[in-house]
């Protein structure tokens, strides 16, 4: 291990037992070191609850429901917000374009320029892949 990932190992540890606070360090993207607090970690687990992954005809398509909104990442990659619209029983969102319906993790996503309505398959609950530290 070289002398500067030893070094934060150290200045982890200290900070660590000084404020009690359990510190998860993790590889960043570009290959420096971040170290997420429990708090941070603990707001990705809450968002994890209201984020579903379905799939649309065979693709993946996750669904994060959030203030009266449904944000979607489609499997094309292009992020649609839809807004919570008044519905008998279920859920019901739209954007105009497009509209999300059912009653838990019975969903059907409907294209209202077409008509056309797809029913999303094994939705379930995300779960948030936990950072990994280096060793």
């Amino acid at each position: 291990m070289p002398l500067i990932d030893s070094i934060a190992w150290i200045e982890f540890a200290a900070v660590r037992s000084l404020f009690c606070v359990r510190l998860i360090p993790v590889q960043h993207a570009a290959h420096q070191r971040r170290v997420f607090s429990v708090q941070e970690v603990h707001a990705k687990e809450e968002a994890a609850k209201t984020t579903y992954v379905c799939l649309l005809e065979g693709e993946r398509l996750v669904i994060r429901f959030d203030m009266g909104m449904a944000r979607m990442l489609m499997p094309s990659g292009d992020r649609v917000d839809l807004y919570q619209i008044p519905g008998g029983s279920g859920v019901r969102f739209s954007n105009g374009n497009m509209e999300l319906r059912g009653k838990g993790i019975e969903l059907a996503l409907i294209d209202d320029a077409t008509g056309t309505q797809s029913v999303l398959t094994q939705c379930a609950p995300y779960s948030a892949p936990m950072p990994v530290p280096k060793r």
